[in-house]
């Protein structure tokens, strides 16, 4: 891999913190894309590579490096390890690489993995996989079962390294890598959809603004975002489509709360209440009823200002008491934990989608969709 594992500490110490931020992040065509970790997590993991390089252990004379695990858990693992043949088979799967997406993208979960161990090997000094030990395969092995494990595993499982804070950190730089591909992933497909959308749309087929939300068999959360905020409540397929969006489990907490502090404070609600607005009020309550849930997974947008809504809940928990005081319904269930400070990342542009007019302006630009570093053309 282009690494030399004699390089001494003080070399180590100029350039790692600059370039090797965490085990996950190895030299490739990836490095334009943001997948920088956080500096605390940078600094534990790196630290954890230079004590792996620096290693002075000489018990186990097969090694070259530190082992990951204490004495103890190497001798009783916390784990069920496989025999021999079958934990070789399964490490060097997992060091396998996966075919080259076509695009610059950010990490699987699989590549993540493999980079997280591979770099380990290479702080060993070993030239590659079939030279490892039994011992250091069975603690690849055990890094990994942490790295893809629930919180409360991961948890457990660091205890049996000597570096448990280190381990972690790693396990979080590794889900990041995951959380970003998974958001590559979704806006890939968004885009997709959309593409073969402006298609149809260029042969004649005539639709809603409704009838191509629901035609996009792929969630796009920054497409509901744009359409809650740039529907005119006045118009009835407007409002429809809008609704839509919120009903959407993938719809942003953001985007939700944004819209419940709007009806909140311009009396669109209450209105609805003294106008026997059913259509409309029962759309609202499962919105609510979901917000209430806590049913509402995504929280990835920011708002502008980042405190737009923070103060909102009071005066929501209100307008919704009046509500059902108006209509005599039962009282609305209070969305949890909604009313907060949005500061995630800015929403990508979806203006090509004519809201007003219930079409496409354009074909969708895959710059609009995903973060890539150059120009690509599709």
């Amino acid at each position: 891999m282009g690494y030399d594992v004699r390089v001494t500490g003080q070399r180590i110490a100029l350039t790692g913190l600059a370039l090797a931020p965490a085990l996950v992040l190895l030299p490739s065509p990836l490095a334009g894309l943001p997948l920088a970790i956080g500096l605390t997590g940078a600094c534990s993991a790196y630290a954890l590579l230079l004590s792996l390089r620096q290693s002075t252990a000489n018990s186990d004379m097969a090694r070259t490096g530190t082992p990951l695990l204490r004495g103890a858990a190497l001798r009783s693992p916390p784990v069920t390890v496989p025999e021999l043949h079958h934990l070789r088979a399964e490490v060097s799967q997992m060091l396998t690489p996966a075919p080259p997406h076509p695009l610059q993208v950010p990490p699987d979960a699989h590549e993540a993995l493999r980079r997280a161990l591979s770099q380990v090997i290479v702080a060993w000094g070993r030239p590659a996989p079939s030279a490892l030990s039994r011992d250091e395969l069975v603690e690849l092995f055990i890094l990994a079962r942490l790295l893809r494990a629930t919180p409360q595993e991961a948890g457990e499982l660091a205890q049996a390294f000597r570096r448990p804070d280190a381990i972690l950190d790693v396990r979080d730089a590794v889900k990041e890598q995951v959380a970003r591909r998974a958001i590559f992933d979704r806006g890939y497909a968004a885009f997709e959809a959309t593409r073969q959308l402006w298609r149809q749309q260029g042969q004649g087929a005539e639709v809603s603004l409704l009838g191509l939300l629901q035609a996009l068999p792929s969630p796009d959360p920054d497409l509901w975002h744009h359409v809650v905020l740039q529907h005119d409540p006045k118009d009835p397929d407007q409002r429809a489509a809008a609704l839509w969006c919120l009903r959407q489990r993938s719809c942003d907490r953001a985007t939700v709360a944004l819209y419940l502090s709007w009806i909140s404070a311009d009396g669109r609600l209450e209105q609805a209440a003294r106008d026997g607005d059913r259509s409309y009020l029962d759309a609202l309550r499962e919105i609510v009823g979901t917000a209430a849930q806590e049913g509402y997974l995504s929280q990835e947008l920011a708002l502008s200002p980042k405190a737009a809504v923070a103060e909102s809940g009071a005066a929501v928990a209100a307008t919704l008491k009046h509500v059902s005081e108006v209509t005599g319904d039962a009282r609305w269930s209070l969305p949890k934990g909604l009313f907060v400070e949005y500061d995630g990342r800015a929403p990508m542009p979806r203006a090509h989608w004519d809201v007003a007019n219930g079409a496409l302006r354009r074909a969708p630009d895959l710059h609009d969709y995903v973060d890539l570093p150059v120009q690509v053309v599709v």
